[in-house]
């Protein structure tokens, strides 16, 4: 089972509330949650890649990048797929996946990695040492290895017998360790390249690295709609690993001062290491709670450079706030519980309510989440406009994704207002070459302060 039968019967509960039955009838609701699952468990079948449009131009990437594809599927029985600009998104570039090979014949020798592994396998990586549990004893540099995923997570560390648990068949691959290197020596780096994936999709780690950064496509569309502008001061409350605090910052031209904070300290190193490859200046970085980044005594001086902050100090802020992912693809298993997954909302309130004291009048909040459920999507919109009456719920640029979904008090003009990126709306065929809808689930609102 994806989920627990707890969150399993939470999630079925959103996505066929009365106001969803309403429109889709009883028997198309249930259509679209077994899609939504049936999706969920497999990767986006185009790959995207944002270009780092201060410095290079999407045309001068995409032929770098076509160069690097050709070379690196001449291994494969398949031709590298032609790279695509996307009509809408400027700085864009999406690679399609090849068509699912559901007939591959595993090869004899077996890995088996973890579920973090191995949904990155499926999205492209190679497999890292640190994610092999389970080795064939025979296994030598160069042999051809079937690569399996642990779905129970009971596989022990160095097992060398071929795993009798719960586990799927991702792909084959050539060791580039032996089992001696991985389990006795202990190397550190990649272990096993990916030569063949039941769903294939291009090895992008370290792949021109200064041109383009790897982001799924409403993670780029989140920051085109905030809309940041040279000379704005912004916040980005919650910025690990700091894709989207690279994007803002180049779409201000490296013009005016970003403010990344993060709660987890040992994170901030990969949003300083993200911003220090792009060679930005207009951003600051500090491990802080964004919970706390509002100074609460107004009769205190307040040094502008550091959290806390005054309040309305930002012209425009971002809160991609920690949410259940639920949406991420490709989900193999989740042991994620129902009280974790009910504990978001009063988090992402406090998160919310702090966001709008920091915002200028006339000033831009942007709210965003890679999950599915109500009460952390359309339900903070609704909790949203009761609490705060200055603010206003507005129409997005770019809108290329859904409208939200129903089960609020949120009417319909209000919910076209949104977008959300709904893995149940994606089209029976593969690859969806034309479907913005086949990635993460995700959703985008837009707030303006009066």
């Amino acid at each position: 089972m994806l989920f627990t039968p707890e969150v399993m019967q939470h999630l079925e509960n959103d996505f066929c509330n009365e106001e969803v039955k309403k429109h889709y009838k009883e028997t198309g609701c249930q259509k679209r949650f077994k899609k939504l699952l049936s999706n969920l468990k497999i990767p986006p079948s185009v790959t995207v890649v944002r270009v780092n449009t201060l410095k290079y131009s999407i045309l001068e990437v995409k032929e770098l990048l076509q160069d690097v594809l050709k070379k690196q599927y001449e291994q494969k029985s398949y031709p590298a797929p032609d790279i695509l600009e996307h009509p809408l998104i400027p700085d864009v570039l999406l690679i399609p996946s090849s068509c699912g090979h559901a007939d591959l014949t595993p090869a004899k020798k077996e890995v088996v990695v973890d579920l973090i592994c191995a949904t990155a396998i499926m999205r492209g990586a190679d497999i890292f040492a640190a994610g092999v549990m389970g080795a064939d004893s025979s296994i030598q540099k160069g042999d051809v290895v079937s690569v399996h995923a642990d779905l129970d997570d009971k596989c022990r560390r160095g097992a060398t017998k071929p795993y009798q648990g719960g586990k799927v068949f991702i792909g084959n691959g050539i060791a580039v360790m032996s089992r001696a290197d991985v389990f006795v020596e202990a190397k550190s780096g990649v272990a096993v390249q990916m030569s063949e994936g039941i769903y294939d999709s291009p090895s992008l780690n370290n792949v021109l690295p200064n041109h383009m950064f790897l982001q799924n496509l409403p993670s780029i569309v989140v920051s085109h709609v905030l809309n940041p502008q040279p000379g704005d001061t912004v916040l980005d409350m919650c910025a690990a690993p700091g894709g989207k605090t690279v994007h803002i910052a180049t779409l201000m031209k490296d013009e005016g001062v970003l403010f990344a904070l993060e709660k987890s300290s040992r994170k901030i190193s990969k949003i300083t290491d993200n911003v220090n490859r792009f060679g930005l200046k207009c951003v600051k970085t500090f491990a802080f709670d964004s919970t706390k980044a509002c100074n609460a005594e107004p009769d205190v001086t307040v040094a502008f450079d550091k959290p806390p902050f005054a309040a309305a100090s930002f012209d425009r802020i971002l809160l991609d706030t920690p949410c259940s992912a639920l949406g991420q693809r490709p989900i193999l298993h989740s042991k994620f519980t129902l009280p974790e997954l009910k504990s978001y909302p009063s988090y992402q309130r406090k998160l919310f309510a702090m966001a709008e004291k920091l915002l200028k009048s006339n000033g831009v909040l942007v709210y965003s989440t890679c999950t599915l459920t109500l009460a952390e999507n359309e339900g903070l919109v609704e909790w949203a406009l009761k609490t705060f009456s200055n603010l206003t719920l507005e129409n997005q640029t770019p809108s290329i994704f859904g409208p939200g979904m129903r089960g609020t008090s949120l009417d319909y003009s209000q919910l076209e207002k949104l977008q959300r990126c709904n893995p149940a709306d994606i089209p029976e065929e593969f690859p969806h070459r034309n479907s913005d809808n086949d990635t993460i689930g995700f959703f985008i609102a837009k707030f303006i302060k009066r």
